[in-house]
């Protein structure tokens, strides 16, 4: 699942800026469009990074709950909120 994962999230990475070269002028009606569909495909993928992310700290290769305890655990916790309260904070 962390692999399948991580292709789908880098896909969803590499698609991004070619979006926005297909961006619409500012004033044109699609324009509102755009910016929703950037938005969307922008916060997918950095759901799927963060859960491909969360997914790695238990895997054997990492190491990272076998070295640090839970401490990883509580970092990406940390990193997960932060990120959206500050979303919250600047649509406010």
């Amino acid at each position: 699942m962390h692999a399948n994962m991580g292709v789908f999230t880098t896909a969803l990475v590499i698609i991004q800026p070619l979006i926005a070269l297909i961006r619409p002028h500012p004033d044109t009606r699609l324009r509102p469009i755009f910016n929703w569909t950037h938005w969307l495909i922008g916060m997918t993928a950095w759901s799927f990074a963060s859960a491909t992310c969360v997914m790695a700290l238990p895997l054997g290769k990492t190491g990272l709950n076998r070295a640090y305890g839970h401490i990883s655990n509580y970092l990406m916790g940390a990193y997960i909120i932060t990120f959206c309260l500050c979303n919250v904070i600047l649509e406010v």
